[in-house]
């Protein structure tokens, strides 16, 4: 009907002759001189039935915006429900929780980039916690998801920045000659001299050259390839590890985010023929196939064997050796690396080191946690070699057998926990990255995370013995070369 078209006409007002005008959808209008309020009814002199049927189609538009109104509601109230009972929103409250723990733990440490990168991680799960809930309007439904997203994507590099900052170990750079080095006959002389030697003895080296460029660590490397270190490689675009002939072993690494190359040297050891020991230890595993080696440790505690004219095929069938004997429970295997328990509290690492040498290493579980193991005597450290030992020989038995179990069992949890990281992050990168599989394993491995920083910041304040500090490096090195592998 025409009183429902949206038409406008004019009247004048009765109190001050101003023009008046008039919508036909509306019910009143007001006189804008003197404020003069008039029926628009009685000023088109519309019938009865005509203002019946406008009161009706005004109140029908009244209802339709209500029932909207309310549909909107009732579609928050479910979507919040629906929120408050799903995981995600566990989810945020944990990554929230997690997040500022972080932001705490890298304030402390002094890593400012990392802590402010955790602040940010900290507001996008609130921001997306009170969008669920609808305290934050959404711009549209399932927006909320967007904040997590990225602060998702910001766990990856905060763990740079974070790492970046731990401490090296090492100390102050200054220089040096190059001709104090006990091993340096068995190195080509690098351009640069300034940094910090870590270890120096005829039988192990570890440098750290200080302001080093990426292509000045290729140019040493390629150095390094042309004296002999070719057998066995090991290459990526920061590491670089081999040995040469005589079973020198080369470990090269290149730190991009401060500028410095540590350089790995170790003598091979003394070997000769051994016995395979008969007590529990040695009962526990099956004996090696090659019997050239040396017993570098058989306590109470625990027994360690070198082991030479091994293959990586015979590494291999001796991991099979030892899975049948029961090690087979909460394992790790690789290539060249295999450790597994018993189920009867004895822990086994096999490691293929290169160049034909194993090294097995077998020890109670619950010895972890007692004094430190020193050096056993000669009735329990049993090299047996052709020739008389060397004083080399001796310190590096020595360097062997000095490091705690408490130190071994830190490092171990941090190395631990990058593996799961490693694995953690291969799963991310194959996915969408809201997977809420991997999104709940990612919980459990941030639990490792405080575990293993918790394990290593103790030793921070402590003085670490040659021994500890080249394992220490060992740990980092392989550490390195995973998380290069990932980037």
């Amino acid at each position: 009907m025409n009183g429902k078209k949206n038409k406008t006409s004019s009247a004048v007002c009765s109190n001050c002759r101003g023009q008046l005008k008039i919508d036909q959808e509306q019910e009143f209008v007001v006189c804008p001189y003197c404020d003069t309020q008039y029926s628009v009814s009685d000023l088109l002199n519309e019938s009865d039935d005509v203002k019946i049927e406008k009161i009706k189609y005004q109140t029908s538009q009244n209802q339709l915006k209500y029932d909207m109104e309310q549909e909107k509601l009732r579609n928050e109230k479910s979507a919040v429900e629906n929120f408050k009972k799903g995981k995600f929103k566990f989810l945020l409250i944990v990554f929230t929780v997690i997040s500022a723990l972080l932001c705490v733990v890298s304030f402390n440490d002094g890593r400012i980039l990392a802590a402010l990168t955790a602040i940010i991680m900290t507001a996008l799960f609130i921001v997306s916690y009170l969008m669920g809930l609808r305290i934050i309007k959404e711009k549209k439904n399932g927006f909320h998801v967007i904040p997590a997203i990225l602060a998702f994507i910001l766990i990856i590099p905060f763990f740079g920045l974070y790492n970046a900052g731990r401490p090296s170990y090492k100390t102050e750079s200054a220089e040096f000659n190059w001709n104090d080095i006990e091993m340096c006959e068995f190195l080509p002389q690098p351009d640069n001299t300034y940094g910090s030697v870590t270890i120096n003895s005829k039988t192990s080296l570890i440098l750290s050259l200080s302001d080093v460029e990426n292509k000045d660590f290729k140019n040493y490397r390629d150095k390094c390839i042309d004296f002999g270190y070719t057998i066995d490689s090991d290459e990526s675009d920061m590491l670089y590890s081999a040995f040469n002939q005589d079973g020198y072993s080369l470990s090269l690494t290149y730190l991009d985010f401060n500028k410095e190359m540590q350089i790995n040297l170790e003598a091979p050891e003394e070997m000769g023929e051994f016995e395979w020991p008969t007590n529990d230890f040695g009962n526990m595993l099956p004996p090696t196939k090659s019997n050239i080696g040396i017993i570098s440790g058989n306590t109470s505690s625990y027994l360690s064997i070198h082991v030479g004219n091994t293959s990586p095929e015979d590494f291999k069938e001796y991991v099979k050796a030892c899975e049948s004997k029961g090690f087979t429970e909460n394992y790790i295997k690789e290539d060249d690396y295999y450790s597994a328990n018993n189920g009867k509290g004895y822990e086994l690492h096999l490691d293929y080191k290169g160049f034909n040498k194993m090294e097995i290493f077998l020890e109670a579980a619950e010895q972890k946690d007692s004094e430190p193991i020193s050096k056993p005597d000669e009735s329990d450290s049993i090299p047996i070699v052709k020739d008389e030992e060397t004083e080399e020989t001796e310190e590096a038995s020595d360097t062997n057998d000095s490091i705690s179990p408490e130190f071994k069992s830190a490092m171990d949890s941090y190395e631990e926990f990058f593996d799961e990281y490693c694995e953690f992050m291969k799963k991310y990168n194959n996915s969408d990255g809201m997977d809420m599989d991997i999104l709940n394993d990612f919980t459990d491995y941030m639990n490792k995370y405080t575990k293993a920083m918790n394990d290593l910041s103790a030793w921070e304040s402590e003085e670490m013995n040659a021994a500890e500090r080249k394992y220490y490096f060992e740990v980092q090195n392989r550490i390195n070369q995973k998380l290069l592998e990932i980037a």
